[in-house]
């Protein structure tokens, strides 16, 4: 959605709106670009994405899976830290093997 309320139904170009930054009672930060720092693009991942719906709201977010595999690509210390947090919270997405 843009500044003005208009929703962007193009993912491509909202995408390519500023950045969002958000702050929750419990977690905080900003939405993705599709091509991150590190060189990783993010686009593969947005056609597994996770939605939900609050009030009038549509929220959408990365599959468990994909947001491990980013912040083990990623391979900063606090990366790698939280892709070890979240695969304990998903058992289903292993370690990374050597």
């Amino acid at each position: 959605m843009t500044r003005e309320g208009v929703e962007v139904l193009d993912i491509a170009a909202a995408l390519r709106l500023p950045k969002l930054l958000f702050e929750t009672g419990s977690a905080s930060g900003d939405c993705c670009t599709p091509t991150l720092g590190f060189g990783v693009d993010v686009r593969p991942f947005l056609e597994r994405e996770v939605s939900t719906q609050i009030g009038e709201a549509s929220i959408r977010y990365l599959a468990l899976a994909d947001l491990i595999a980013m912040r083990r690509v990623a391979g900063r210390p606090k990366d790698l830290r939280r892709a070890e947090e979240l695969a304990r919270i998903d058992h289903s997405v292993g370690r990374p093997t050597d």
